[in-house]
């Protein structure tokens, strides 16, 4: 990008050019141990290489509810981004709340880490026929993500003037950054429980219940409740539409926390057999 080490400067294209090296090398770097003489022994991974239909039916299955309800999370957080802040409350909104955002990722990108490693560990633990497991460690994982994101959430509140002042220097920015800041404050601890056992719902399984209910909770709490805050409470500003997404987090951990506790995935099978060979 900057043409560092006599390389030419390529900006954006350099980014993309680097991209994409960065995937091949990815690619290469893991059908290498893939495909290792000691891999193969443990695993016969040169021998299944062939497509398996009515697993890759139940892959469908179970993973395209998760795909619609990301695509309905990027749609929402884009209008509520571009429309609900930019365009109702203009500049110094949007600009405090892009800021928050790089705050946020700080927060649940971590967390999100987390959950992946607990999606393989609950299904690891299902598979093995182990559901004590799987709730021991959901519950250490909650606990892990809840400490985690509970110091962020302190650290935001305390500190959010000074964090938003490191984007901009607009007074502005400033007075409205801070509030948007005790708004994502107030729902760390939520959103760590919200990723926690979404992630554990994954890993055994229950996809279609949770990805439903998250998908049609963005769209009515969200755009529905935050336009609403909008227009009927303008004088909030772009607190209103943030108070909706903090609504909106804290129903999201209560509805998964209840569909983990009440066991409904200990009755499920992903690939309907009843051994592993």
């Amino acid at each position: 990008m900057f043409g560092y080490f006599g390389i030419t400067p390529m900006g954006l294209v350099g980014a993309a050019w680097a991209t994409v090296i960065a995937l091949c090398y990815r690619t290469v770097r893991l059908a290498i141990p893939l495909l290792m003489p000691s891999f193969h022994d443990l695993y016969h991974t040169r021998e299944t290489w062939r497509p398996s239909w009515s697993h890759i039916a139940d892959l469908f299955r179970v993973g395209m509810p998760v795909a619609l309800q990301w695509t309905s999370e990027i749609l929402v957080w884009t209008l509520f981004v571009s429309v609900l802040i930019g365009r109702f409350f203009g500049t110094a909104d949007l600009i405090a709340t892009n800021a928050t955002w790089q705050y946020l990722r700080l927060a649940f990108l971590p967390t999100v880490g987390v959950g992946q490693s607990l999606t393989a560990l609950v299904g690891k633990a299902i598979g093995a026929g182990d559901t004590e497991r799987a709730m021991r460690d959901t519950r250490f994982a909650a606990i892990l993500t809840v400490v985690y994101m509970g110091a962020i959430a302190v650290f935001y509140a305390a500190a959010g003037s000074w964090l938003i002042g490191l984007f901009s220097e607009d007074l502005e920015v400033i007075r409205v950054g801070r509030w948007v800041m005790v708004c994502a404050a107030a729902f760390q601890i939520f959103d760590a429980l919200a990723i926690t056992y979404v992630s554990a719902l994954r890993g055994a399984g229950d996809t279609f219940i949770p990805s439903i209910f998250l998908s049609v909770s963005l769209w009515v709490v969200v755009i529905g409740a935050g336009w609403g805050i909008a227009v009927l409470f303008p004088g909030l500003r772009s607190i209103g539409p943030w108070m909706a997404a903090a609504a909106l987090i804290m129903l999201t951990s209560f509805f998964l926390w209840w569909r983990w506790s009440c066991g409904a995935w200990r009755k499920l099978d992903i690939f309907r057999a009843a051994t592993a060979d």
